[in-house]
Order: structure tokens, then C-alpha cells, then sequence
């Protein structure tokens, strides 16, 4: 019985000091995931997606304030036609009821160009330059 009081009583001294790194490991990860998960950029495959999920599906996802529909070519087709720079601008500085940004202002213009790249993808992408 002694020898497993000992063995457990090790543990417990050592169980502190683990414990702490292994937060401290977590914590840092979670940070780093955390800040690679908000800055949305061309390098993240992903970025545009994601921006558009937290950002921009309220309105067109359901065509809410006339927002041309993800996915809907008909809606699209004369926003892309205008071009890259004409509709980065729109989406950057706001349109019709579309306000800056979408509405979300601290979104860089980078991050809304990865969201509008996103729905203009679904329809067919970017027209050959």
C-alpha cells in the first residue's frame, strides 16, 4: 500500500507542473488557431468561404435587400461582367442598400475581396482577363 501511496504522491507532485504546460500549450495553440482563423486571406483556401459565412449569408444567402443570391448565375452574371475592380469596389465600399463592407467594418478589404472571389466562384468565377 505504501508503494502505491508513493507512486500516487509522485503524480500529484508532478501533476502541477505538467498540467501548466500543457495549458500553456493549449492556450498558445488556441491563440495561434484563433488569429489564423479571422485573417482571411488568398493564401487560405478557405478564407473566402469563411468570410462569407460570418459576414455576407445573412443577405445573400436568402436575397434579403435585394443581395443577388449565392449561387444564382442569372443574379451574378452583370455584377461579374462589370469586372474584378468594379465589384471589389461595391462590396469594399458599399452599394445600393449593400452598406460598406457588408456591414462589418472591421473586415479588411482583402477579406472582402476573398468573399466576393467566393460567390462570384459558385457561379463560374472570374470571366478569362
Amino acid at each position: 500500500m505504501s508503494k502505491n501511496r508513493k507512486l500516487i504522491t509522485g503524480t500529484k507532485s508532478l501533476f502541477p507542473a505538467n498540467i501548466t504546460a500543457v495549458a500553456a500549450l493549449v492556450v498558445a495553440g488556441s491563440a495561434f488557431f484563433m488569429f489564423a482563423a479571422t485573417n482571411a486571406t488568398a493564401a487560405n483556401p478557405y478564407a473566402g468561404r469563411q468570410v462569407y459565412q460570418n459576414n455576407c449569408a445573412l443577405c445573400h444567402k436568402t436575397g434579403l435587400n435585394a443581395a443577388p443570391k449565392y449561387g444564382n448565375k442569372t443574379a451574378w452574371e452583370p455584377r461579374v461582367s462589370q469586372g474584378k475592380e468594379t465589384l471589389y469596389n461595391s462590396a469594399i465600399n458599399g452599394k445600393g442598400s449593400m452598406p460598406p463592407k457588408g456591414g462589418h467594418p472591421k473586415l479588411t478589404d482583402e477579406e472582402v475581396k476573398t468573399a466576393v472571389d467566393y460567390m462570384v466562384g459558385a457561379v463560374g468565377g472570374w470571366p478569362e482577363e
